[in-house]
């Protein structure tokens, strides 16, 4: 029996998503999130920095400017920032937040997109941590992680769900493509370490004839200029052509090469939690492997053999993101 249009409207939501501007992968779960709500009928808008809409060639959607930075976010509190907000959000049925845990000073009842908390995560003052977990523990968000990469801390949370990965399944294909992406997230500056394995990199895919999709901010300061050396566009096209991912392992970038079921190398900066817990998980699921030092990433590019490709069977039941989080919105607001 086929359900009236007249219910479908009163059972229907309207949903904000507010994507946190760190880096793209953010965005891109919301981009994943905002498609599959639409097509179960919702009226979905996308609150983001629209120039990073634009870099990942998503023009269609129902979206309004806001940028919220990291680095921002005590600064922003101090200035009542998020209270301000919270008249741009009072429309909305359903506010789902990836992953700005400040969010609740503008709306109490929010859904936050959160597999760690910055304030863990990376350093930041003291106060503002304090500030963090005493919002979390008064409204006790509804929060959604991802079960594969979900902090510690956060596993004995009584209102978390986990779900997969967002966006397209893995490519059902045993011949991996040849190219190498190198990537250091877009939310760091660029840095003397980075460079340098920016540099090995370009050499070695000159040697052996590869193209290196590069990080636009590294772009003209590494030393080897070729037609082999192009700017990382981090589109779906991108990543179809990517053999091997080389990169500080953000989320939004790990699951783009799990989906493309390319080999994976994790690089990061000292002391970031978030980093090393993605890249430990990346180790012990099989998917890729870490580099402690440019000594270490140079023998593994050497002996590419002993880097996994992701399995397709291992992967393809782990991307249920959209699926699972929309249950969770639908029973909200």
């Amino acid at each position: 029996m086929l359900t009236p249009t007249w219910v479908t409207v009163l059972l229907s939501k309207n949903v904000a998503l507010v994507a946190i501007s760190n880096g793209l992968g953010h965005l891109r779960r919301q981009i994943f999130l905002y498609k599959y709500i639409k097509s179960q009928g919702y009226d979905v808008t996308i609150f983001c920095n629209l120039a990073d809409l634009e870099r990942l060639d998503s023009h269609n959607l129902k979206a309004e400017q806001l940028e919220i930075r990291v680095a921002d976010l005590p600064r922003l509190v101090k200035s009542g920032f998020f209270e301000t907000l919270s008249k741009r959000l009072s429309s909305f049925d359903v506010v789902v937040s990836d992953n700005c845990v400040d969010l609740l000073r503008s709306r109490q009842d929010i859904i936050l997109f959160a597999s760690f908390f910055w304030h863990r995560a990376i350093s930041m003052p003291s106060w503002y941590g304090l500030e963090s977990e005493k919002l979390i523990d008064l409204y006790k968000p509804k929060i959604i992680a991802n079960r594969l990469f979900v902090a510690d801390y956060l596993k004995d949370y009584t209102n978390l769900h986990l779900v997969g990965f967002f966006g397209n399944q893995p490519i059902k294909t045993d011949l991996p493509a040849k190219d190498i992406l190198l990537s250091f997230g877009f939310s760091n500056e660029i840095n003397k370490y980075f460079l340098e394995i920016a540099n090995y990199v370009a050499e070695f895919c000159l040697s052996e004839g590869r193209k290196l999709w590069l990080e636009p901010r590294y772009f003209k300061k590494i030393n080897a200029q070729s037609y082999l050396v192009v700017k990382a566009s981090y589109t779906d096209k991108m990543y179809k052509s990517i053999g091997l991912g080389i990169i500080r392992p953000g989320m939004g970038t790990l699951t783009n090469l799990i989906a493309a079921r390319s080999k994976i190398i994790c690089v990061y900066e000292e002391n970031n939690n978030e980093m090393i817990l993605n890249s430990n998980r990346i180790n012990d699921l099989g998917f890729g492997v870490n580099a402690s030092n440019l000594k270490v990433l140079g023998k593994l590019l050497k002996n590419l053999d002993t880097v996994p490709m992701v399995k397709i069977e291992k992967a393809s039941g782990e991307f249920d993101g959209e699926v699972k989080s929309f249950k969770v919105i639908k029973t909200s607001g």
